[in-house]
């Protein structure tokens, strides 16, 4: 009766709720995480601190981000090997760093369908 009325329907939600069958919610997202459109960088309560916010991506369950305060001699920012884990997007700590340097971060959002694409690099300095 169910694939009867689903196939009557054609999609019309309408129709569909006046059969008096109870409606499944859609699917949620089955992708990997979008990239962080917005991310900044400022100085923390404490010397050597640094607060991160993010905007909220959808359907994200944790953040990485990477920290860095070295180029190469090209310019290019040396990430490293380490990546840290936060669920929060607005004021997260970045404790432990050496004052009045200036540090680059980017983010990259995660959920259990994969790893989304890092956002692009900002920076932010100690006091």
């Amino acid at each position: 009766m169910a694939s009867y009325v689903n196939f009557t329907a054609d999609g019309d939600a309408n129709k569909l709720v006046s059969s008096g069958f109870m409606l499944v919610p859609p699917p949620k997202s089955n992708t990997a995480p979008e990239i962080p459109l917005w991310v900044r960088v400022r100085r923390g309560p404490q010397k050597g601190q640094l607060v991160l916010d993010i905007a909220k991506v959808r359907h994200t369950w944790q953040y990485g981000y990477q920290v860095s305060n070295q180029r190469d001699e090209q310019g290019e920012i040396i990430w490293g090997d380490t990546i840290h884990a936060t669920t929060r997007s607005k004021s997260n700590i970045i404790a432990g760093l050496q004052s009045v340097v200036t540090y680059w971060v980017r983010v990259r959002a995660m959920n259990g369908y994969g790893t989304g694409d890092w956002s692009e690099p900002v920076s932010g300095s100690t006091e």
